[in-house]
């Protein structure tokens, strides 16, 4: 976080005049856009916000296998129905989903 704060909100100097003047691509990824502060998207701040979306079924149904795969789950347990519950559920949710079964079930990696 010390970056970003030295680029938006220190004083410039001579220094960071030199760094700014230089072509300088910053790339950042959340899964949590609401918590973002309103002064990093300030406009001549950040140019361009790419929005990638929740995984699709398919796309969820498969992050659960790579997640499961070392849990022993029961015969009662349908990834297609967690993969269909799970529609708002990001890559990283859905991978602390599995934490939380591995916790739950005492599994250590």
């Amino acid at each position: 976080m010390n970056v970003v704060f030295c680029l938006f909100f220190r004083k410039p100097s001579v220094e960071s005049k030199q760094c700014l003047q230089k072509n300088i691509l910053f790339v950042a990824a959340t899964n949590r856009p609401d918590v973002l502060d309103e002064a990093i998207l300030r406009p001549g701040r950040i140019d361009r916000v790419i929005y990638v979306p929740h995984p699709d079924k398919k796309t969820r149904h498969d992050i659960l296998n790579i997640y499961c795969r070392k849990i022993p789950l029961g015969d009662n347990v349908d990834l297609n129905m967690i993969a269909d519950k799970t529609d708002i559920f990001s890559g990283a949710d859905l991978k602390n989903l599995c934490r939380e079964v591995r916790v739950i079930l005492k599994i250590t990696y």
